[in-house]
């Protein structure tokens, strides 16, 4: 029984060998493509159990619930305030309203977004359209790479305009050399 870490035959009895194991020298382990594939499923996982907050755009309702909760806060401090200073209830209700109004009014006039969530939703979007024009993917939809023919037209004009920029450009050597 020449077994070696559970290798090998349990006896070579009518095997047609000997029984003895070597170890392949040549064989090469890829280990990093499987580490790869690992840390891969990890983040797939993590994302599928919520654990990764994937960024989205800014939402027109988050800015509105955002600034409606902004507009309470400041008149449940008014209310203290004026609890505090000993007014009575209808007079509190009466600044209450005044207060809401002016509020309101001020906080419509002002779109820009004041909160950590619409600022980095909107700084996020600014940033991929312009990583859109530096990259020149500005009309690019999903799909495309794979329709070759649409690839094969585009490669073609790209050809033409670089043949019409080299054309300009002898011309303009020409005219240079001429003068």
């Amino acid at each position: 029984a020449n077994m070696y870490r559970g290798v090998g035959l349990q006896t070579p009895r009518g095997s047609g060998t000997n029984g003895y194991i070597q170890s392949n020298k040549c064989f090469v382990r890829l280990r990093q493509p499987v580490r790869v594939q690992a840390k891969v499923q990890a983040k797939v996982d993590e994302l599928q159990q919520g654990q990764i907050r994937v960024p989205r755009e800014a939402s027109v309702e988050i800015w509105e619930h955002h600034r409606k909760r902004h507009i309470e806060l400041k008149l449940f401090l008014l209310e203290e305030t004026l609890v505090q200073q000993g007014y009575t209830i209808a007079e509190i209700a009466q600044q209450r309203q005044a207060a809401l109004k002016a509020l309101q009014e001020s906080s419509l006039c002002s779109n820009t977004p004041d909160n950590t969530h619409e600022q980095v939703a909107a700084k996020k979007e600014r940033r991929i359209e312009i990583l859109k024009d530096v990259l020149g993917l500005g009309n690019v939809k999903e799909g495309q790479a794979f329709d070759r023919e649409l690839q094969a037209k585009r490669k073609q004009e790209r050809i033409l305009a670089l043949q019409e920029k080299r054309s300009l450009t002898k011309e303009r050597q020409k005219k240079k050399r001429k003068t």
